[in-house]
């Protein structure tokens, strides 16, 4: 299969796109929660890899605040990890 090519969306590309969002929106700080497990089928730390590139791109191109938090669902409620990390402080 010479001519196969794999199309998708690279974590660069996903993380154009949500800078895109930013500016359209004009929001100044992120906030990433990723969960640990989240998509074992696409991979093994996928979420980390997305939320590590995003955090990447905010410190060296963006230069963003940001902060980066770990959700694990049998050990957090979401709803309070929203309350007490997002508030009204983030977009």
């Amino acid at each position: 299969f010479m001519t196969l090519t794999r199309v998708g969306l690279t974590f660069n590309g996903m993380v154009l796109g949500l800078d895109a969002i930013f500016r359209v929106n004009q929001w100044q700080k992120i906030l990433v929660l990723y969960e640990k497990g989240g998509f074992p089928n696409l991979g093994e730390s996928i979420c980390f890899l997305g939320a590590s590139a995003l955090i990447h791109f905010s410190k060296s191109k963006f230069r963003l605040p940001y902060e980066f938090d770990l959700f694990e669902p049998d050990r957090h409620d979401i709803k309070k990890l929203l309350i007490d990390k997002v508030g009204l402080n983030y977009a």
